[in-house]
């Protein structure tokens, strides 16, 4: 029992050596993943939006999508995911395809004039026939995830992956949250509203302020004519929930210059109080 016990064990040893020398390799492989594509140019496609696009590098032709980053959709045929990405921001459905456009151009800028493409060839899947490759983006150094955050053109979203060579996973979290507090409070893109500028019939982004009401804000009920975006008592910034378009609200008092307070029943009869932006009420 003693030889035949250690013959099992000696075979173990050689079985765990073997697979060592065959894993050695692989590590070292691990760190070729990534390959840089430099001199890129963007190729224009219908399909293209802020966050996915078509690329030609060389004679070969790529479609990328961004790490970290979601921009809104261009158009309303996944409306699911508009009503995902328009609770995000805490706007309404069509101001979230108009920023979706808004970024697929800024896209089309930034890339202009060349970029360099980081690259693992991971499968980003999506509905397009051609294969979507995961990537990361630079211009001059500039990486185009943050500069659309910075932008409030998309959010923070999605696999998280970075060259060797580039900033920790740490560092860009933190510089994609700040830039994102930071266009927030600017109220730029998708955290403020798209207005007609009226030189030139050009449009332009810009932020259109709470207004506080002429005078006391009168309790009524409303029907929602849109989906509404609900959020804490407590923190005015923390969404709890939305409430779909047909719901009858009470509105019972301001809250804030920009927030009010309401009151409605779910479809299960239990009846809460959250606030809402005084904008998306239309009062």
């Amino acid at each position: 029992m003693i030889v035949r016990t250690r013959s099992v064990y000696s075979r173990l040893i050689i079985a765990v050596l073997a697979i060592s020398c065959v894993l050695a390799p692989l590590s070292g492989e691990a760190a070729k993943r990534w390959y840089k594509k430099e001199n890129c140019e963007y190729v224009p496609n219908p399909a293209n939006d802020g966050d996915s696009f078509h690329v030609r590098y060389k004679r070969k032709r790529f479609l990328f999508r961004l790490y970290w980053v979601d921009t809104p959709e261009s158009d309303k045929s996944l409306p699911e995911r508009v009503a995902e990405q328009a609770a995000y921001w805490g706007i309404s459905e069509d101001d979230t395809v108009r920023i979706g456009k808004k970024a697929t151009k800024f896209t089309e800028k930034f890339l202009e004039n060349g970029f360099t493409v980081y690259t693992k060839h991971g499968d980003a899947l999506g509905r397009s026939a051609r294969e979507r490759i995961y990537a990361t983006v630079e211009v001059d150094g500039q990486d185009l995830a943050e500069a659309l955050v910075e932008q409030g053109l998309a959010r923070i979203y999605g696999f998280q992956e970075l060259p060797p060579d580039g900033p920790t996973l740490f560092t860009m979290r933190n510089r994609l949250k700040d830039a994102e507090r930071e266009a927030k409070a600017a109220g730029l893109g998708a955290w403020g509203c798209e207005k007609a500028a009226v030189a030139q019939g050009e449009a332009t982004a810009g932020v259109i302020p709470d207004a506080s009401p002429d005078g006391p804000l009168e309790p009524r009920t409303l029907t929602t004519e849109s989906s509404l975006v609900m959020y804490s008592l407590k923190e005015s910034n923390r969404q709890v929930g939305i409430l779909r378009a047909g719901a009858k609200v009470s509105v019972l008092k301001e809250e804030s210059p920009g927030m009010i307070r309401v009151r409605f029943q779910t479809s299960s009869g239990k009846v809460y109080e959250a606030q809402c932006r005084r904008s998306d009420l239309g009062i």
